[in-house]
């Protein structure tokens, strides 16, 4: 009866054993996909929210200022993900545009090359059968000085530049926010205690990001200038382009490198 009893026990024993081991492999995994994987794997763009407006304003003191009329702009940048975002310095260009009638020859050939054109590429133009139009740059900066974007944060602006009415009809607003994402915090500090343990607290430096932005003649009637950006990586101080994928978009093999843009439009008359 007491040898029944101690076999009993064992495997009573055995059993809790192998429960506990299962539960713990099993909380293991839960923080895993929990506090890695689910949330490295979740999508991350900032979200962008763009206005403009003309301002009324009384006759300047200036009279030969009298032209000139301020444009207010509005924008902020939300970052709705669980991940922090790091901001590349960032940029907003303002053109002015001139419309002009088109011949009848644009109207009956070309126009129907690049209605066809136009949506099968990145532009954004507006086609028109009756009028082109012409860009010019006329002002330009950086949108934000802010590092990052945590989550659920916001940040936003308010800034004015002027247009001159007796040259354009209207003023295009675009704005490019580059930014680079990173594994999740609570992931990177999981995976940080992780490579201590197996390299024996040996740490390896963090890669950082550098952009800089260009000016280029476009070579299209329709936009004199435009800015373009070049992404560098910098690690272990070596300092190399990143590469392009197929669609000539900025790729990283460690961290998520994406662009947020907006456009806006507003007619001066």
């Amino acid at each position: 009866m007491a040898e029944s009893q101690t076999k009993g026990q064992i495997i009573n024993t055995w059993t809790q054993t192998i429960a506990l081991i299962v539960a713990a492999m099993w909380g293991g995994w839960s923080l895993y996909f929990d506090k890695i994987e689910l949330p490295e794997s979740a999508p991350v763009n900032i979200s962008l929210k763009l206005e403009i407006k003309k301002i009324k304003t009384t006759q300047p003191l200036d009279k030969s200022m009298a032209h000139l009329v301020p444009i207010e702009v509005k924008i902020a940048a939300t970052n709705p993900s669980s991940r922090i975002v790091d901001l590349l310095p960032n940029i907003w260009v303002a053109y002015g545009r001139k419309i002009e009638p088109v011949n009848p020859w644009y109207s009956n050939t070309t126009f129907f090359s690049d209605a066809v054109t136009i949506p099968n590429s990145n532009s954004t133009d507006v086609v028109s059968k009756y009028i082109k139009y012409s860009s010019v740059l006329i002002a330009n900066g950086k949108l934000f000085s802010d590092y990052n974007l945590k989550p659920n944060e916001t940040i936003s602006r308010v800034f004015l530049f002027y247009a001159p009415t007796n040259k354009f009809d209207s003023v295009a607003i675009t704005t490019q926010i580059p930014t680079v994402t990173k594994k999740n915090s609570e992931a990177r500090i999981y995976k940080k205690v992780y490579k201590k343990i197996c390299s024996y607290i040996r740490q390896e430096p963090e890669k950082t990001y550098q952009i800089r932005w260009n000016l280029n003649k476009s070579g299209s009637y329709y936009l004199d200038y435009q800015f373009s950006p070049q992404i560098f990586g910098i690690y272990k101080g070596e300092r190399n382009e990143l590469k392009k994928d197929n669609n000539n978009q900025y790729i990283d093999s460690e961290n998520e490198i994406q662009t947020s843009n907006a456009k806006y439009v507003l007619s001066l008359r």
